[in-house]
């Protein structure tokens, strides 16, 4: 009985037929293909992502900057960070040790009482560069910035 086991399971390995070397690595090689077109296209929806959360979070801080100065007895934005931080806590936004950009770094902050500048320094990270994403009174954008921001955090 045990030897009929064994000639039938010789006889099924002899049937049956699997995939060449060749066929498996035609298979792999297309697949390695089809990531390569994929990844960079992956990568670059990410950075639109990071770069419309950084946009909309600064959005949020230029409107309740706005509606302070707007609330105002003397007219004038916060001209300090602890004062800009306070007013956005006050106003709903949340700033605190926590609270980066997109990329994990700190936002800045160029308060003045007759304007204020916040910003992130966008993917490269570094003041400079045109991939700041920086909000004013007069609206959010990405543009060139110069360095001498304060980190907006309490």
């Amino acid at each position: 009985m045990f030897s009929r086991l064994v000639e039938r399971l010789g006889r099924m390995r002899k049937d049956e037929r699997g995939f060449t070397l060749i066929e498996l690595l035609v298979v792999v090689a297309i697949i390695g293909i089809l990531v390569a077109i994929a990844l960079p296209q992956f990568i670059k929806q990410t950075d639109k992502a990071r770069i419309g959360q950084a946009k909309a979070e600064l959005g949020m801080m230029r409107s309740v900057l706005e509606i302070a100065y707007n609330e105002s007895e003397t007219g004038e934005y916060p001209d300090t960070v602890p004062e800009m931080v306070s007013t956005l806590n006050n106003g709903g936004v949340t700033v605190d040790a926590d609270t980066k950009d997109p990329w994990g770094q700190y936002y800045q902050a160029k308060p003045s009482a007759s304007t204020f500048t916040i910003y992130s320094r966008g993917p490269n990270k570094a003041d400079g560069g045109n991939d700041d994403i920086v909000a004013t009174p007069d609206g959010v954008g990405a543009e060139q910035t110069e360095s001498g921001g304060l980190d907006l955090k309490p």
